[in-house]
């Protein structure tokens, strides 16, 4: 094979590919808010997050909290205290102002985080506990 023959090759080969690659459509996200819950005292609502790519993908689930009443919109996921898939019966819950449960019959679970504060709710001093119950399977 000579040089140039080679490097025809070496064109088709990329052209195909992205050819290919552009022409596969991937799946658009859909994220939608699943449910809000405002905490008992109003100052934050608890906002559970599903997320769809399709049939080749679980359903995922985002836990955010946000100050009462602001939008859902274009959460950074960065932001969320909770990532789950293969979430069965997932629901959350004040159990009091400023302590809010995660209860699920089962649930993959990819990050957790404990608590949540905000320079916006009461420059940091208003903390919200987050609690898995231990009725959720892991």
């Amino acid at each position: 094979m000579n040089h140039k023959n080679f490097l025809g090759y070496i064109f088709l080969f990329f052209s195909f590919y992205s050819f290919g690659c552009n022409a596969i459509p991937f799946p658009e996200v859909s994220s939608k808010e699943h449910y809000r819950v405002k905490s008992p005292d109003a100052e934050v609502d608890a906002v559970l997050m599903k997320s769809d790519g399709g049939a080749t993908t679980s359903v995922s689930y985002n836990l955010f909290i946000l100050p009462k009443g602001a939008s859902s919109r274009e959460l950074p996921l960065e932001h969320s205290r909770l990532i789950a898939d293969n979430a069965e019966g997932l629901r959350i819950t004040w159990i009091e102002n400023k302590i809010l449960e995660i209860d699920c019959k089962s649930a993959r679970i990819f990050r957790f985080s404990n608590f949540w504060q905000s320079k916006e709710v009461q420059d940091y001093r208003y903390i919200v506990e987050i609690r898995i119950s231990p009725n959720c399977h892991l």
